[in-house]
């Protein structure tokens, strides 16, 4: 009677263990049906999506893995009103197999309406690791945008560590010429004088640009202040960036600024300009101790 009993038990048990493996067979059914693969050309990127997409190392390691076992992890898109697609999640892997020449791209398909998207785009993406202050720029701007002034600043904080303060300087980056913003993105330029350096015209900046790569040097926070405070009464020129310009920097150290391309022909190219002259000391050196020889 007692070995009946346990038997009933373990027959219970088991069917139980087969409803639940069914159920997440089903479960996993209905996701791989969630998963398309949409031809690569059909995929059109989020209308001024805030993300960068690398060529780096990480880029050609993630193409290389895609060649040998394909596309791992799904994106995620939504259907436009023209029948095409539109990519919310995975810009990185997008790239990645059109680099690879893979003609699907491996997506989950959502519908969503403009605002959702846009929100789900923002969430979706803003998890990585680091982002370019470019990006942090452009994703504050979107979410200002979306909310129309209706709740505080700090309602749009994607970052933590970013006070109001910060947030506002983050969103001024976006009136900054493409190469003065790329010189924020390498650390070039400090968030706070790229701000300052915002409030410039176009054609002020791009000569302030030009002034940044003959003398090799960047503007102090003091600096661009002063350059954002006489432009907006009206009085900055351009000879008066050149003034502020050449105004020597607390702790600042006499640089070499190379013009002569015979000595700039000698120099690898793969060195940065702010370490030509480092190389340019070693290699001094060398030639007091052995060249003379």
């Amino acid at each position: 009677m007692a070995n009946s009993v346990t038997a009933d038990k373990q027959l219970i048990m088991l069917g139980s263990l087969l409803d639940s493996f069914i159920s997440e067979c089903e479960a996993a059914k209905q996701d791989l049906a969630c998963i398309h693969n949409i031809p690569v050309e059909k995929i059109d990127l989020f209308p001024d999506h805030p993300y960068y997409v690398d060529n780096d190392e990480d880029m050609a390691n993630l193409v290389r893995s895609i060649k040998a076992i394909g596309q791992i992890s799904p994106g995620i898109t939504r259907v436009k009103k023209d029948g095409r697609y539109e990519l919310l999640s995975g810009h990185r892997r997008l790239w990645a197999c059109r680099l690879a020449c893979i003609k699907t791209f491996r997506c989950e398909v959502l519908d969503l309406s403009d605002e959702d998207a846009l929100i789900y785009m923002i969430e979706a993406n803003r998890q990585r690791q680091k982002l370019h202050p470019g990006e942090k720029s452009q994703v504050y701007r979107l979410k200002r945008e979306e909310l129309n002034g209706r709740q505080n600043i700090s309602d749009i904080r994607i970052d933590a560590r970013d006070n109001t303060d910060q947030i506002r300087l983050y969103m001024r980056l976006g009136y900054l010429i493409p190469e003065i913003l790329d010189m924020v993105d390498e650390g070039i330029i400090a968030l706070r004088p790229a701000a300052s350096v915002s409030f410039l015209s176009e054609g002020l900046q791009r000569y302030l640009l030009e002034n940044m790569e003959y003398e090799q040097k960047t503007p102090s926070y003091s600096q661009a202040l002063r350059m954002k405070q006489l432009f907006q009464e009206g009085v900055l020129t351009r000879d008066k960036i050149i003034d502020i310009m050449m105004e020597e920097k607390p702790n600042q150290r006499e640089r070499i600024v190379l013009h002569d391309e015979k000595i700039l022909a000698k120099l690898p190219r793969d060195i940065p300009a702010k370490e030509q002259e480092e190389y340019i000391a070693r290699a001094l050196e060398f030639y007091e101790k052995h060249g003379r020889q």
